[in-house]
């Protein structure tokens, strides 16, 4: 078998070779040929033009401005003379004020309520003849102790006994009217004690009394409230209070006490009912406290009783929750803008160049709708007050301010 195989090997000629391979490069050539001429007969497809669709916000040109900052807080109106009226004696009441009801006005002098005293009077009265005759029995014995005396230092007409004798019924009277003039002064004490009288213009803030009712010592019988001083207990931020509060440079060296050096400036306070008509003025008074857990301060405002309120209609009373607007200490060299352009982490969007950039800044605190910029931004510049959501840094911008297409470009790059 391995002589045939070799012998038929031997027989295959390079001519027939090389027909094979000839044949084969045609074909590969016709079929490559093919596809070229396919392929020139199809259209490529048109080419799309990419733009970047620009991002349309709104700017604020800003500028420096020298600014007042504005602490605001909220509290509740509270009256500061709040008198506890209770009984100072026992007994029925046999008089009551014809107007003592919740929220009836008195005036200072006002007989509030009388309480049943007729039983004293009598003793007054009784103590009172007693006190007559005591005083006339001192008279005649204190005549006969000086007798006694003058009859023993001279002559010696009687004993010393008889003048001891006489100096005790001198003493006994004399300590009688001492007793009766103290229960004299204690049942008057009494009687003007059973009277009670309104110490000040007020309102009848609370009544838990009625004619005819018997009361004892300490018994709460009504409050009587002062309407015309209010304060209000203002909580703000303690560090918000360290930037923006007032100190007395001179006060606060001279005297380091419990912030002795605090401005008592004027404030505004709104009642959050009606922040248009119902409005008042007061002073910033001190501060109280310090909460070490929330590290908030605690600021006392008292209000002006002249300026209650605009129409003097409908005051500013105690129980109105009210806004306070306290002015701070002026800032110079800032720049104010609205406070939804300002991110959490203290970073704001401007347009540099037709592009988004995102900066850092310093801020000074807030002022009503706007943030107070000490550094990072200077004037002419363009900030993005359109809040965005995650944009990307250096995306096209077209800018609107007032509506109108911006003319600038925001400042230039650094």
């Amino acid at each position: 078998m391995e002589l045939k195989r070799k012998k038929r090997q031997k027989r295959t000629s390079p001519i027939f070779v090389f027909l094979v391979f000839t044949v084969s490069l045609v074909f590969l050539g016709a079929g490559f040929l093919g596809m070229e001429i396919l392929a020139g007969l199809k259209k490529p497809p048109a080419k799309k033009k990419i733009t970047e669709k620009p991002l349309q916000v709104e700017i604020f040109n800003t500028k420096y401005e020298s600014v007042t900052p504005v602490i605001t807080g909220y509290g509740e109106a509270k009256a500061i003379d709040v008198l506890e009226v209770a009984a100072e004696i026992s007994g029925k009441v046999t008089y009551i004020h014809p107007g003592l009801e919740e929220g009836e006005l008195v005036k200072k002098g006002d007989v509030l309520l009388k309480i049943d005293t007729r039983e004293e009077a009598l003793t007054l009265k009784s103590n009172k003849n007693r006190l007559k005759t005591a005083k006339r029995n001192l008279k005649l014995v204190k005549n006969e102790f000086l007798r006694m005396e003058k009859l023993n230092s001279k002559r010696k007409l009687v004993t010393v006994s008889e003048v001891e004798k006489a100096e005790q019924a001198f003493n006994n009277v004399t300590d009688l009217v001492n007793q009766l003039e103290f229960a004299i002064a204690l049942s008057q004490l009494t009687i003007n004690r059973a009277t009670l009288i309104a110490p000040f213009d007020g309102r009848i803030k609370s009544v838990s009394l009625e004619k005819g009712q018997y009361v004892s010592p300490g018994s709460p019988l009504l409050t009587l409230v002062n309407d015309s001083l209010l304060e209000i207990h203002v909580p703000v931020d303690s560090e918000e209070a360290r930037k923006k509060l007032r100190f007395d440079s001179k006060a606060a060296t001279t005297n380091r006490l419990w912030f002795s050096g605090l401005e008592q400036v004027p404030v505004k306070v709104i009642w959050s009912g009606d922040k248009q008509t119902i409005t008042s003025t007061g002073i910033l008074h001190r501060i109280i406290a310090i909460n070490p857990d929330t590290r908030m301060l605690r600021l006392a405002v008292r209000l002006t009783p002249a300026s209650r309120s605009k129409n003097n209609v409908f005051p500013i009373v105690e129980g109105m929750f009210c806004q306070v607007q306290i002015p701070g200490k002026t800032m110079n060299r800032v720049i104010r803008v609205p406070r939804k352009a300002v991110y959490g982490d203290e970073k704001v969007k401007v347009v540099i160049d037709n592009r988004l950039k995102t900066i850092p800044v310093e801020t000074g605190g807030n002022g009503g709708d706007h943030t107070y910029i000490t550094a990072g931004l200077k004037p002419n510049d363009q900030v993005i007050i359109t809040r965005l959501s995650n944009p990307l840094e250096n995306s096209l911008i077209e800018s609107t301010v007032s509506g109108l297409v911006a003319s600038n470009k925001g400042r230039s790059k650094p």
